[in-house]
């Protein structure tokens, strides 16, 4: 029994290796956003100390509510669809964010938080976001791209949702015209809070995710703190 679960282990790690090497040969000639990109004056354009949000309902189900949570960091980095602990208020959170969102441990035993991480870039009044989805076992790798319009400092208007990975499985027409009336339109509010959690997505320790080498060996220095 103890060499089947080895062996189990022995694949599972090699599946995740070459999967993760083919994730990177197949996005890196897409990633146009780094970490370090960002100009420190795009705080007269969006807001940092604390994320924005959405509630969305479905054209085929209109009593399915969906809510949607986007929060961007001055390094660049951003999280997108993060959870808050079933019985914190809004004052909670607004309170201390960082006491009140939901965290995981991953396999290594690390704490994170945030379902998806990406990083993103600012284009006259559009913020593009290129999202990283980190594959395991039950979840695919992926590669998307979502694209938001600044009305102002406080309200975002989503604009479109675009797959870049290779190999991802291809929309019905009608899938994208349900997808599209669902979110189309649809805008995001700021919430300020205080006491904000960490950015600290999977691929910040990869090279790749970075504009400047020395800017993430310096990151890499700061860990070993």
């Amino acid at each position: 029994m103890r060499k089947i679960i080895l062996i189990i282990i022995i694949i599972s790690g090699f599946t995740s290796c070459y999967t993760y090497q083919r994730f990177i040969r197949e996005i890196e000639p897409k990633i146009t956003n780094r970490i370090g990109e960002i100009d420190i004056s795009i705080r007269s354009v969006i807001q940092f100390d604390g994320y924005y949000q959405s509630y969305t309902t479905r054209e085929d189900n209109p009593e399915y509510i969906s809510e949607f949570n986007q929060m961007f960091f001055e390094d660049g980095t951003c999280a997108t669809n993060f959870f808050f602990e079933k019985n914190a208020t809004k004052e909670d959170i607004s309170k201390n964010m960082l006491e009140n969102i939901e965290y995981r441990v991953t396999n290594r035993n690390d704490t994170i938080w945030g379902g998806n991480w990406g990083i993103y870039r600012v284009q006259n009044d559009t913020i593009i976001v290129q999202v990283f989805v980190k594959g395991d076992i039950i979840v695919p790798w992926s590669f998307y791209e979502r694209r938001y319009k600044i009305i102002n400092k406080t309200t975002l208007e989503f604009i479109d949702y675009k797959p870049l990975l290779i190999g991802e499985r291809e929309y019905t027409e009608e899938e994208l015209r349900i997808m599209s009336s669902n979110i189309e339109r649809t805008q995001l509010s700021f919430h300020p809070v205080e006491s904000l959690p960490p950015s600290n997505p999977w691929f910040k320790k990869k090279r790749w995710a970075w504009k400047n080498e020395s800017d993430w060996e310096k990151y890499m220095q700061s860990l070993k703190r």
